[in-house]
């Protein structure tokens, strides 16, 4: 983000992101499943030099079907929706500094697979698609708090995030079957 002669502020387009996820899953029917997820984002921009930090928390719920379930894998497509806050803090090279502040709801759509060895640990991988729109909340430029900028509210300002997306991780059950 930075301010140009225009007024203008330029985000940066181009990104990837790190995440650590917990969720928890419960079987309400043999091949059914509701879980509660709750995700951190760390994002990795192109342009380092300015961008001092990217983050963003969410927490949702999920539905699962199972259409391979088995003792020791999984296999499974579902969906989640939820709310996640977002925060972009930059740093230029003549030391403006900025903070955008946002927050919306997410939801996604997945396909995945979980394998198991013993009865307990197991891995999992999963892909899928990820919508996140967004209305920002504030703006702080160089310590001053903005609520218009260049004749926009901030409050009007949205920002669509959407993509595809790989996790992999640990995986824990503990319910067996019997």
């Amino acid at each position: 983000m930075n301010r140009e002669g225009n007024g203008n502020i330029n985000i940066q387009k181009k990104y990837i992101s790190s995440k650590a996820f917990l969720g928890l899953d419960y079987h309400i029917k043999e091949q059914i499943s509701l879980g509660l997820e709750s995700i951190s984002q760390n994002y990795i921009m192109d342009d380092t030099t300015k961008v001092k930090n990217v983050s963003a928390g969410c927490i949702g719920l999920n539905l699962k079907f199972h259409f391979i379930n088995r003792e020791k894998s999984s296999a499974y497509f579902g969906a989640s929706i939820g709310g996640f806050s977002f925060e972009y803090q930059v740093k230029d090279s003549i030391l403006n500094e900025g903070r955008l502040i946002g927050n919306g709801f997410y939801n996604t759509f997945f396909l995945g697979y979980n394998k198991y060895f013993g009865k307990v640990f197991g891995l999992f991988i999963q892909t899928g698609f990820i919508n996140q729109p967004m209305q920002m909340n504030s703006l702080t430029f160089n310590g001053t708090s903005y609520d218009t900028w260049n004749r926009l509210r901030i409050a009007n300002w949205n920002i669509l995030m959407r993509g595809l997306f790989i996790n992999a991780g640990l995986n824990f059950k503990f319910r067996n079957k019997e």
